[in-house]
């Protein structure tokens, strides 16, 4: 009797263990696992290159409180650019990063670089405003970021901090760390590779994640922008839209020529060159 029962509870484990399986492979994945899988993957890369854009998306920010405005449903999406750019950076100290703004103002391209000793920045001269650019060599390439953060709308900031630790005492992977109320959207195709949407709030404003499936690579974030003079903030009259930074053409771990590293910008009249 006993031998006849053992092929029964065999087959009955099997079908128990099948039902273990099939319920894990159902569970969604852990967002803040997925973050950190992606703050590791930055923080241990030895190169990577990309283009891309900062886009505005105008809507009504009050959107953005409630469980559609995570989703950003509400947006429109009449597009404004921003600023366009491209990153390269090699381990350990080699960066470089050019953009330029949509602003009539700055007609010609902007870059901070490091060439592994020293870093330079080369910036609109935002003094004057006239379409001159200014040469500095910086004491540290965080310097050379900080500067460029108002011109590139932030570009300089988010990538370039999850790559290279020393270059802000706040990077970006530490206000991830805190982000609060985080959850998985939903999945979503772009540029070919399925994205992890994941939402969630850093120190109350919201933000939205698009995050690599297979590659753990950040494609692209959304949050809010505030627009308007420092007297219109006081006021309560500044513009508020919804901020779009989109990465593409991404290449990790690939060899990056020294030269790329090696930039210099054409003076013309009317610039200033502080370097000599």
């Amino acid at each position: 009797m006993k031998k006849r029962q053992y092929p029964v509870l065999t087959a009955m484990g099997l079908l128990l263990c099948f039902h273990g399986v099939a319920r894990s492979q159902g569970r969604p994945p852990n967002p803040k696992v997925i973050l950190g899988e992606m703050i590791a993957l930055y923080k241990g890369a030895s190169s990577y290159q990309d283009s891309g854009v900062v886009n505005l998306l105008p809507g009504d920010p009050a959107l953005l409180a409630s469980s559609k405005g995570f989703g950003f449903s509400g947006v429109s999406y009449r597009e404004e650019m921003l600023v366009s750019f491209k990153m390269y950076y090699a381990r350990p100290r080699m960066f470089r990063f050019d953009w330029t703004s949509s602003s009539p103002r700055a007609s010609r391209e902007a870059v901070v670089w490091s060439d592994g000793k020293r870093a330079y920045s080369w910036t609109p001269n935002m003094a004057v405003w006239d379409g001159s650019f200014t040469l500095f060599e910086e004491a540290s390439l965080g310097a050379c970021l900080e500067a460029a953060m108002r011109s590139s709308s932030g570009a300089a900031y988010n990538v370039p901090t999850l790559l290279i630790k020393e270059v802000s005492p706040a990077k970006f992977a530490d206000y991830l760390n805190t982000m609060a109320e985080v959850s998985l959207l939903r999945e979503e195709m772009l540029d070919g590779e399925s994205c992890h949407v994941i939402g969630g709030k850093i120190f109350g404003t919201p933000w939205v994640l698009w995050v690599g499936k297979r590659s753990r690579l950040l494609r692209k974030s959304r949050t809010l922008y505030v627009r308007g003079s420092f007297h219109d903030s006081l006021k309560g009259v500044a513009e508020t839209s919804v901020a779009e930074e989109i990465h593409r053409d991404i290449r990790i771990n690939e060899k990056i020529p020294e030269g790329v590293f090696r930039y210099g910008p054409q003076i013309l009249a009317g610039d200033d060159d502080l370097t000599r």
